[in-house]
């Protein structure tokens, strides 16, 4: 006698166990994880216990990360070393998960700290060391957003950490200096050095790298789509101007939020502005 025939579960006793619908273990059942028997009547299934170790295991991989079809495939394996590799490959690739989702915490309370001290920072300005950041371009504001599918799939990538990296604009030094009326922004997405490394971005003919430099520092507010208009940044240029410096470099913005109605949404950026000795 099989002693594995004294060990017979019911649909609902075996969907209490692991927190499944009969639905649900139909669908398991389609995917040739578990092999029910039928009642003499065909009207019940009976669930051994060889299903019962299928759907732990099925438990532990899709905990793990793993596809339903990858959980099916890895549950007949019989390569252990395989197996073994594929399990370590996906705590790697868990570890990547925490790091991230321990970087967005981090930056939501940021961003919540900014929030809270919003309209104390507006207008104001402070002398400081800008965080080294990596910066990915993406288009110009008076050009048209043209790309490879190489290119579309990097800024995919970096739109997928939002907001670990955020939209950021970049001014030319050169047209603010000359009195533009209007500028054609360098639009793109803006990351700290720290997370770039630790999410592993990596570089391309788009990102540029910029270094932790003295820089004047504040928060600008103003129409989501006037961007381009030099009112945003006259304030912060007069102080520099006040203040016996003189602009080193392109300023950069790394946006903060959108809000407001659709008939006036105000973006909010942190604003660096390098500057020197005048």
């Amino acid at each position: 006698m099989n002693p594995e025939q004294n060990y017979r579960y019911t649909t609902s006793q075996v969907a209490q166990y692991y927190g499944l619908t009969g639905k649900g273990l139909a669908f398991y059942e389609s995917k040739g994880i578990i092999s029910p028997q039928r009642t003499a009547n065909m009207k019940y299934r009976e669930f051994s216990l060889i299903d019962c170790y299928h759907l732990y295991d099925s438990k532990f991989y899709s905990n793990c990360g793993f596809s339903l079809s990858e959980t099916a495939e890895l549950i007949g394996h019989a390569d252990l070393p395989d197996l073994k590799s594929r399990l370590l490959k996906q705590s790697e690739q868990i570890a990547r998960d925490i790091c991230r989702q321990t970087r967005l915490e981090i930056h939501l309370k940021r961003l919540l700290s900014l929030l809270d001290s919003l309209d104390a920072l507006i207008g104001q300005f402070q002398f400081t060391d800008s965080p080294a950041f990596y910066r990915l371009f993406v288009r110009r504001y008076f050009s048209p957003h043209e790309s490879t599918a190489a290119q579309s799939h990097e800024f995919a990538l970096w739109n997928q950490d939002i907001p670990i990296n955020v939209a950021s604009l970049k001014y030319d030094r050169d047209e603010l200096i000359s009195s533009c009326t209007q500028l054609n922004v360098n639009i793109g997405n803006i990351i700290r050095e720290e997370d770039f490394h630790l999410l592993q971005y990596k570089t391309s003919d788009r990102t540029e790298y910029l270094p932790s430099r003295p820089c004047i520092y504040t928060v600008i507010a103003g129409n989501e789509e006037e961007l381009y208009l030099p009112a945003r940044l006259l304030p912060c240029l007069r102080y520099i101007e006040e203040q016996g410096l003189r602009l080193a470099g392109d300023p950069f913005t790394s946006m903060l939020i959108v809000a407001g109605t659709p008939q006036g949404r105000i973006r909010f950026d942190e604003a660096w502005f390098p500057v020197e000795g005048a």
